[in-house]
Parts: C-alpha cells; structure tokens; sequence
C-alpha cells in the first residue's frame, strides 16, 4: 500500500500483564505510540484479535480524532468489562461462531459491517482443506478464535477495504 514501514507497529493489547486477561487494555499507552509515530496521521487504521480488539474498540473511544479503519477480529471482552463500542470512519468486524469464546457479532451496534467467517481461507479465498480422500477435499476446515487471526480470507477483507480508502488520499 506505499506505507512507510515507520508508520506501522504491532504491539500487545496490554504489554505489562498481557498474560492476565482480566486486565484492561493499556490505552493511554498505546495512543502514545501512535502519537510518538506522528501526531497527526494523514490515515488511521487500528486493528486487533480477542482481547486486542476490545483494546482497538477502546482505543477508538480515546484517539482525538476518528480513526479511518477500525477492524475487530474475534472481538471477545474481558470479564465484568463494560461494553464500549468502537468509534471509526470505517468500522468492521470478523467473528466466528465455533467453540469457546467465539467473538462478539456487535450485530445491536449500528454502523458496524459484519463479516462472518466460518472456514480457514487462502488469499484468494479458497477453502482450506482439512481432510483429503482420494485427492479430494471432503472437509473444509473451520475456523476457530485461535486461528480466525491468521485466516487470509480476513486480511484480504481488510486490505480490500483500507486499499481504496489510502488511494484516495
């Protein structure tokens, strides 16, 4: 997408007890790292998995300015943790509903596009074969919250999303 490289980070939804799940996001810390990037970033895009979504969600509440992408992929809140919705120009969300947890829908938030994602995808979203039978695919394979974050389906959504957006620039 022509991103500088500077411009992008990965980090912990909460670096300091990021093992502990009952733990809140560290917001304040990661606003700060947006702003020691750039102060005023020409576009926005905060994305996270699990918990890391419900910090992107809380981070979009506390940026000065909306975010142009927020992306939610398995959004799951902590326990007893209130319900705060995300704030973007542009808001989406991947979930699946197989085992425990499965991610939160926001189907009652308006505003927010929902993607259901139900099977392991490639790029090109071909399904991923999990069992194979005479060189046919008899079982597709599901995703699941642990590798809904790895789907390529997913992050080809979110590239065809944010791509038109930053072009537009």
């Amino acid at each position: 997408l022509g991103i500088p490289d500077r411009n992008l980070f990965h980090t912990k939804w909460n670096p300091t007890s990021n093992p502990n799940p009952t733990s809140a996001p560290a917001v304040g810390q990661l606003k700060k790292a947006i702003e020691i990037i750039t102060p005023n970033p020409s576009y926005l895009a905060v994305i996270g998995h699990s918990f890391g979504a419900w910090a992107a969600t809380r981070l979009s509440r506390a940026l000065d300015s909306e975010p142009d992408f927020v992306g939610m992929i398995d959004l799951v809140y902590n326990a007893g943790a209130e319900h705060v919705f995300p704030r973007g120009a542009s808001v989406h969300n991947w979930y699946q509903d197989v085992g425990l947890p499965h991610g939160e829908s926001l189907s009652h938030v308006p505003g927010v596009e929902r993607h259901h994602v139900s099977m392991q995808e490639t790029w090109d979203r071909a399904s991923i074969c999990s069992v194979r039978l005479l060189g046919r695919c008899v079982r597709r394979k599901r995703t699941s919250h642990t590798d809904i974050d790895s789907n390529e389906r997913v992050w080809r959504d979110i590239y065809d999303i944010i791509k038109p957006q930053i072009e537009a620039l």
